[in-house]
Parts: structure tokens; C-alpha cells; sequence
């Protein structure tokens, strides 16, 4: 239990891999809301990001309370290190990926979530999702196993949304 702790802890992957973590899902995700946003016609929701102090917390309220601390140690921390043992860093991703998936199935199911009733992004959830699940993995091949690693990029993942 101590291990798994520390890994959560662990800052041994340098400034590189924490600019890429903390840089890539705004550049992925960013893009890809600016994109959706064009072909919807709605408008970007700029309170995030006009005020520093708020993004700041709103970082660290999403770390503690919106997945991330209760979802990495589960599966970056656990799962990942004995299904690549077994299976390698490809079946393992996707593995995982299907059972991150399936954890989240039932916000589909809550009304007033935005995949309500609709296939399409319900569908769509399950694809970013699974393909989230290999660039998680590809960071934590790439950092050690550091935990703290995948609970930074998954936190940074769900303030870029």
C-alpha cells in the first residue's frame, strides 16, 4: 500500500514530461471544443479562462473531487502494471480503456448530462475514452509508473473539457 502511495507522490519524470501533461489536453481538447463549437454554432464559455485564480482552483477541485485521485490509483496504479505484465502495453490500454468506459456508463443514465438519450455521444464517450486510455498508458510507460503523472494528465484532461 505504501508503494502504490508513493507512486501517487512520485516527481521523478521531469519538467519535459509535466509540460507535455499539463499542455497537450489543452492543446487536444482546446481544438477540438473550438472545432465543435464552430460546426454547432454555440459560443465558448471564456469564464475559465479570463480569470487565472479560478482556473487555478478549479484545477485542484477537479484533481480531489472529479475523478482523477479515485480513478488513477484503480487503474494506472493497480490494474495497468498486471494486465501489461500479462498481456503488454496494447491489450492492456484497451482493457483498461473498455473498463474506464464502462465505470462511466452510468452518467449516461443521470438527467441532464449531455449524453442523455443520445447514441451518437454516448458512442462517442466510449472512443475518447478508449483512445484516452492508450495516452494515459504511453505516460506512464514513459514516467516510471508514476501515478502522479496520470493523476496530473487526467486532471488536466477534465479542466481542458
Amino acid at each position: 500500500m505504501r508503494t502504490l502511495l508513493r507512486r501517487g507522490v512520485d516527481f521523478h519524470f521531469g519538467w519535459r514530461w509535466l509540460a507535455i501533461i499539463l499542455i497537450g489536453p489543452m492543446i487536444i481538447f482546446g481544438r477540438s471544443i473550438i472545432v465543435a463549437t464552430s460546426i454547432s454554432g454555440r459560443t465558448i464559455d471564456r469564464l475559465v479562462i479570463s480569470d487565472p485564480l479560478f482556473a487555478l482552483i478549479a484545477f485542484f477541485v477537479i484533481l480531489f473531487t472529479s475523478g482523477p485521485l479515485q480513478e488513477e490509483f484503480g487503474w494506472r496504479g493497480y490494474a495497468l502494471p498486471r494486465l501489461q505484465a500479462r498481456y503488454g502495453a496494447t491489450s492492456a490500454s484497451l482493457i483498461v480503456g473498455v473498463a474506464w468506459w464502462l465505470w462511466h456508463t452510468p452518467a449516461a443514465f443521470i438527467p441532464g448530462r449531455f449524453m442523455v438519450n443520445d447514441i451518437f455521444m454516448f458512442s462517442a464517450l466510449a472512443i475518447v475514452i478508449i483512445l484516452t486510455s492508450f495516452l494515459v498508458t504511453w505516460i506512464y510507460n514513459h514516467t516510471n509508473g508514476s501515478i502522479l503523472a496520470c493523476l496530473l494528465l487526467h486532471t488536466a484532461m477534465n479542466w481542458s473539457i
